[in-house]
């Protein structure tokens, strides 16, 4: 279901961001320079960013990826920014830093599924790389966000958990009774996911496909069942007492909570 934005009158940027493959750079150049020249006819931000392909698996198969550090950066424009991520072929992305290259294939997720919920993305072939246009302008002024309890709001690359289409009322009423509703969740990992408003601090206001966090909105995250890591694109921590975890997949902590063993 889509909702009509309401009550936010905040202005905030457009970007398009390109992911293509080095390998595919010559075959890409006329439809990555159609998407820079629609965007700068409309002042929007472009972006590009390289997969390379990559061994994830010790029998030699290969996935184009996106760095951690490009997936993180991202994942993060997603909330300050209205974004389409367009590419023209499968793209992975790395949910643990720490795993070693060739066997990365189970922490894999695809590029659609790491930033889904929090933009538009569309496959797009060469021939036709703009035929996204209407569909991305039309998301741009709809709201696909119930609020702050909406799982949606989530970084679901970090909070861990079995998940349908959240686009569907009845998916969203489905992870709740599993993972828990409103204020309070608890993830796979046994981590409790809880919001604190009272204690809202930090970050500025963000924003998830058109509707307006609180300014600092976060989780307090604590672990049910003895220390546990929590990992995003980039970072591997371990949690002893509790850490923050903002939606934009921030994290922050202070050394008698948690510990950060990556990087």
């Amino acid at each position: 279901m889509r909702f009509v934005r309401s009550g936010s009158k905040r202005s905030v940027p457009t970007d398009i961001w390109v992911i293509f493959s080095k390998n595919r750079r010559p075959e890409t150049a006329a439809a990555r320079s159609a998407i820079r020249s629609l965007c700068r006819s409309r002042n929007w931000d472009f972006q590009e960013r390289l997969s390379r392909e990559m061994a994830v698996a010790p029998t030699g198969r290969k996935r184009n990826m996106i760095s951690g550090s490009d997936a993180s950066e991202l994942y993060r424009r997603l909330h300050v920014a209205r974004v389409g991520v367009i590419w023209f072929g499968p793209v992975f992305v790395c949910v643990d830093p720490t795993v070693q290259e060739r066997y990365r294939e189970r922490v894999l997720c695809s590029l659609e599924t790491f930033v889904r919920y929090k933009s538009f993305c569309r496959y797009v072939s060469l021939e036709n790389p703009t035929e996204w246009l209407a569909d991305f302008e039309q998301w741009c002024h709809a709201c696909e966000c119930e609020g702050e309890h909406d799982p949606r709001c989530l970084p679901l690359h970090v909070f861990r958990a079995s998940q349908g289409d959240l686009d569907l009322a009845s998916e969203r009423g489905l992870f709740a009774r599993r993972y828990g509703a409103g204020s309070v969740r608890v993830d796979e990992e046994r981590m409790e996911w809880r919001l604190l408003p009272r204690i809202f601090h930090g970050q500025g206001g963000t924003q998830i496909a058109g509707y307006d966090l609180r300014p600092g909105l976060h989780w307090d995250v604590r672990p049910l069942s003895g220390p546990t890591r929590i990992m995003t694109t980039t970072e591997v921590w371990l949690v002893y007492a509790h850490i923050n975890v903002y939606p934009n997949a921030n994290l922050r902590s202070k050394p008698r909570n948690s510990k950060k063993l990556f990087p």
